[in-house]
């Protein structure tokens, strides 16, 4: 009896354990059904969203293991997620402690986290919880990070970037759970069945791991204040699991030491944290499966161009100018060890040495010999980033190089080894890396990281097209067929093949043609490779039509049902290629189509024997590139998306269509011989050239903009090209009413109305290729007068200190052609001459005088002698002085202009001369005695080149010119001394004016040596003294003119004997 009543009570009590996760599921269920009709009770009770939250937590925390329970109440969460307006809002926008939502991090990490020690479990109560207890709690908990990732909630930062470890560490166990070694000889006598069922199963949750990776990467890390640092945490992670964890750096114990924080330390730091994230994959497993190497090298490619779009001038960035790094750091430092604060956080700038290591090695990779394909796949856009946002970079410690200057060795073996892999196996992994290392060669010569001929022929000969890859075209025999049959024979493999010829031909309009060194290792002819280009560009244009899709990826809304794709000129069914080989005929039409634009212009004027068949092509080809332009267009105005298009098409950047597109029409403007085919082709210029300017050119000069990335700033710099070779075409006639003006005239419109940020590149890039664009256009005799009146005026208010040097040049151009015009006369020139001398607008003055040589500034010269004399305006008196050195230096000898000039202030020169070099001064005009002397110098030598090339002056006029010349050195020299000799007042001399002055006696006495002696004798004797002192310390190099004490000789007591 007593054992039957203990028996009863043991059921009774298991019964009560089982039935508790049971009915916790049915709770969490029921509270799931009524979150979406909370709102209704909020009147009532406004926390009850919020009362539901932390009862599941506090259900989680009792019963999280039992799988009901679990998969309940992520599906709680999930749908909670999309609820939050039913939670209290938090303050401050990251103080996560008041939303109740996250109490659900801790248990997402705990679902994440692997759990091996479990290999034989005795059944399904003793799994362990993780990633390994069930796919679908796993696969909830992917769900549920991605819900909370794409509602702004910064996961990531608030684990501290334990979940994208985690995510990693599930990956690893993911993959290495779907099979274990040697299976086929020892099944069913390691593992129980059930737990090789386990490993077996069909649910793969990979793919999900990966998405949910690449979504933290790119919702996250934007819009969090501290995004910089947390990216550049996910670029160090990547690191230390690709090439495993490190301890210390180059020049560091490991130690961070108890004493100043240094920028070594704070670098050392960030390395040695990201080892220290990455310990949950490592524990997991050592070495790292190559499927979790991908996965990270992706993530830190993208993390890289999320840094890359938050700094706006990368020139400038701390990410990654390396000096600028260093100077912050160093104050962040300085203001840390004062304060007594946390250490400061470090740049990716301070780490380009182990982020180019770490691309090398996942580009290089292998395992037993094997080429990793696909993990070099994947690094390679990461290798072109680097390039790409470190190439333009200069080097603090090697002026004139790149601070990848010292790592081209690993690129250029990178870019050589993924050029080389269809040699050993023409594979489909090995064509899609072969055309990865064309962008990143691509990337390489952009960035002019390597100038040595050397360096470029052995990256380029590899991607160069042999005679076979573009053997002679038949265009009678090789027309596609539409409804061909697919080809007998073909392999999955041989579907990539394709490949190979498209990056091939995409290359040649990558690489430097102008080069004669490079050209001779290009075999094939130019004609035939511009064939090809241009069948590739029309083959992949027909693809995109034919699957309902714009030039630019977009889907449209009324399909073109006549064009067909089953067949193409350089394959002969659809089914004969792969959708990576698809995708790059998508996205390389474009660059094929210029390249054509390019290479068959010579066989335009040469009149070949296929000249018909050419001509047809040039014809297609550029009327695509007209219609690319206004599909990138729309799609960038809204009237097309890419919602819905195809996986092969979902590569297509409209961007750089654009600017392939921009560059084929320059080329075809630059090419009068092509352009001339087609007649309606001024008019599609015309309304290129006005979309142009709105959609791109205008908004570029908004104020208020966010700033811009960077192919936003490769579609401007191909806009400016294009309306420079819009301009120089000599066919181009503008009158008052062409339709070619007005897009030029409404971004000088912002310049004047002073709308425009003249501080940001772009903008002075637009404006200044505007200034030269109309400067052009006036050099024509069809150039209505009213344009070169108002161009005339914009010139002159286009001037300041303030605006830079590169507009400040277009402007001076402009105004030049503008004086050049019939329609301004002598006299209106003399009258502006005049405007600007008295305006103190030297520059401008400058230019007028160029333009009727001295004549119009016949009256402004007296203005600038009265300048010249005013040693109280001393701005003034300097801006004169390099005015007038500028206009003589732009005119060789003999000039009219030099004479003139010279003639009328040449008195003022020098004695400017002599008042800067003896100090006769103001006192805060003193720093400026060096620009002074050295510009009067210029033009005094100038001068005497004049006299010395004119054969009308004989050799006493000219020894008149050096008596007074040398009569205004003479002080100079007696004031500042010379080198190696005591300063004869003090501080207040300078050696190095002196020296000045002595050169420039030696270089007349050799030059002019006879006026040079004549002039010798009409001069004074202690002057004479002066000179001829002068020139000998010059001549003999300033030896020292103190005398050495005679050295004592040494006594030889060896020289005594007995």
């Amino acid at each position: 009896m007593y054992w039957n009543v203990n028996l009863r009570c043991a059921r009774t009590q298991d019964e009560k354990l089982a039935l508790e996760p049971c009915f916790l599921a049915v709770l969490l269920r029921l509270m799931t059904f009524l979150v979406p009709s909370l709102h209704h009770l909020q009147a009532s009770d406004r926390d009850i969203a919020s009362r539901f939250s932390r009862m599941t937590s506090v259900i989680v925390e009792c019963n999280g293991r039992h799988p009901a329970v679990s998969l309940e109440a992520l599906a709680f969460y999930e749908l909670l997620t999309k609820y939050q307006d039913l939670l209290p809002p938090h303050s401050g926008g990251l103080k996560y402690d008041e939303n109740p939502l996250l109490n659900c991090i801790p248990f997402l990490i705990t679902n994440l986290t692997p759990d091996r020690a479990i290999v034989h479990p005795q059944g399904d109560w003793n799994r362990p919880i993780g990633s390994l207890s069930c796919a679908h709690i796993l696969h909830a908990t992917l769900t549920v990070i991605k819900e909370l990732s794409r509602s702004r909630i910064l996961v990531a930062e608030w684990s501290d970037l334990k979940i994208v470890s985690l995510l990693f560490a599930a990956l690893e166990d993911s993959t290495g759970s779907r099979c274990f070694a040697g299976e086929t000889k020892h099944r069913g006598i390691s593992a129980p069945r059930e737990t090789e069922l386990a490993m077996f199963s069909e649910s793969n949750t990979e793919p999900g791991i990966l998405s949910v990776v690449r979504l933290l990467a790119r919702l996250e890390l934007g819009p969090s204040k501290d995004s910089g640092s947390f990216l550049l945490r996910m670029i160090l992670l990547a690191r230390a699991v690709v090439v495993g964890s490190s301890d210390t750096i180059d020049g560091e114990d490991g130690s961070e030491g108890g004493g100043a924080y240094t920028v070594q330390q704070v670098t050392w730091a960030s390395v040695q944290r990201a080892s220290l994230d990455a310990e949950p994959v490592f524990n997991t497993a050592s070495p790292v499966r190559w499927q979790v190497k991908i996965a990270v090298v992706q993530m830190a490619t993208i993390a890289l161009h999320a840094l890359s779009r938050r700094s706006n001038e990368i020139d400038d960035s701390s990410s990654f100018n390396p000096n600028v790094a260093k100077t912050q750091c160093l104050e962040e430092c300085r203001k840390a060890n004062a304060n007594k604060s946390p250490m400061p956080q470090s740049r990716l700038a301070l780490h380009i040495e182990i982020l180019v290591s770490m691309t090398c090695v996942a580009a290089t990779s292998t395992v037993d010999q094997t080429e990793l394909r696909m993990l070099q796949e994947c690094a390679m856009p990461l290798l072109s980033k680097i390039i790409k946002c470190f190439g333009p970079i200069p080097d603090p410690d090697q002026p004139g190089t790149s601070v990848l200057h010292d790592h081209i060795p690993q690129i250029s073996s990178c870019i050589k080894s993924a050029l080389a892999a269809p040699d050993e196996n023409e594979e489909a992994a090995s064509c899609r890396l072969f055309m990865a290392g064309c962008e990143v060669l691509r990337s390489f010569l952009r960035a002019q990281l390597s100038t040595e001929i050397g360096v470029l022929k052995r990256v380029i000969r590899p991607a160069l097209p042999s005679s076979d890859d573009v053997p002679p075209f038949d265009f009678a025999a090789s027309t596609p067929t539409p409804g061909g049959e697919p080809s007998k024979g073909k392999t999955l493999n041989l579907r990539s093949s394709l490949l190979l010829k498209i990056g091939k031909l995409w290359t040649i309009g990558n690489i430097p043609i102008d080069n004669p060194d490079i050209m001779s290792m290009l075999k094939p002819d130019k004609e035939e490779l511009g064939i090809h280009s241009a069948l590739l560009a029309i083959d992949g244009a027909r693809l995109l039509l034919a699957s309902n899709l714009s030039l630019c990826g977009s889907a449209i809304a009324a399909p073109n049902n006549e064009i067909s794709c089953i067949s193409g000129f350089l394959y002969r069914h659809l089914d004969d290629i792969d959708d990576f080989v698809k995708g790059s005929m998508a996205e390389k039409w474009a660059a094929c189509a210029s390249n054509a634009v390019s290479l068959l212009s010579d066989s335009i004027e040469s009149e070949t024997q296929k000249q018909a068949e050419i001509e047809t092509l040039l014809k297609k080809v550029v009327r695509l590139m007209f219609l690319g332009l206004r599909d990138a267009i729309a799609l960038r105005d809204g009237e097309t998306s890419k919602h819905g298009t195809p996986v092969w098409a979902s590569s297509v950047d409209s961007i750089e269509i654009t600017s392939n597109c921009l560059k084929g029409m320059g080329e075809l403007l630059a090419k009068p011989c092509i352009l001339a085919l087609e007649d309606q082709w001024i008019e599609e210029v015309g309304f290129a050239m006005t979309q142009i300017s709105e959609y791109f050119l205008l908004p570029a000069l908004s104020i208020d903009r966010n700033g811009s990335s960077l192919v936003e700033v490769e579609i401007v710099e191909m806009s400016c090209i294009f309306l420079k070779s819009m301009t120089s075409n000599p066919n181009l006639e503008v009158t008052n009413d062409s339709s070619f003006l007005l897009p030029l005239l409404r971004p000088l419109e912002c310049l004047e109305t002073k709308s425009v940020d003249l501080n940001d590149k772009q903008a002075a890039m637009i404006i200044s290729t505007c200034l030269l664009s109309i400067a052009k256009i006036i050099c024509k005799s069809t150039t209505p007068k009213e344009l070169v009146q108002a161009m005339l005026s914009l010139a002159f208010a286009t001037c300041g200190k303030e605006i830079p040097q590169m507009v400040a040049n277009a402007s001076q151009v402009l105004l030049n052609e503008c004086l050049k015009h019939d329609s301004i006369t002598l006299k209106e020139q003399s009258i502006l001459a005049c405007k600007m001398a008295t305006a103190r607008n030297f520059s401008n003055w400058s230019v007028i005088v160029q333009a009727s040589e001295g004549v119009a500034a016949k009256q402004s010269l007296d203005i600038i002698r009265g300048v010249l004399v005013d040693s109280a305006q001393s701005d003034q008196q300097v801006e004169a002085v390099v005015a007038i050195r500028e206009v003589l230096q732009k005119n060789q000898t003999p000039s009219r202009l030099i004479g003139r000039v010279f003639c009328s202030v040449g008195a003022e020169i020098l004695a400017a001369f002599q008042m800067y070099g003896t100090l006769a001064v103001p006192k805060e005009s003193h720093p400026k005695r060096t620009t002074v002397c050295a510009d009067c110098m210029k033009i005094v030598l100038s001068a005497l080149q004049q006299l010395a090339s004119d054969d009308a002056m004989s050799d006493e006029d000219i020894a008149c010119f050096l008596v007074a010349t040398f009569l205004a050195f003479i002080p100079v020299v007696r004031f500042n001394g010379l080198p190696n000799h005591p300063p004869p007042q003090g501080q207040l001399s300078d050696p190095d004016v002196g020296r000045l002055c002595a050169q420039a006696m030696v270089h007349v006495a050799r030059i002019t040596p006879a006026p040079f002696k004549t002039s010798v004798t009409l001069m004074p004797e202690q002057d004479r003294a002066v000179l001829e002192f002068s020139v000998r310390a010059e001549m003999s190099g300033y030896a020292n003119a103190a005398a050495q004490a005679p050295v004592k000789k040494k006594l030889n007591l060896k020289s005594f004997k007995k």
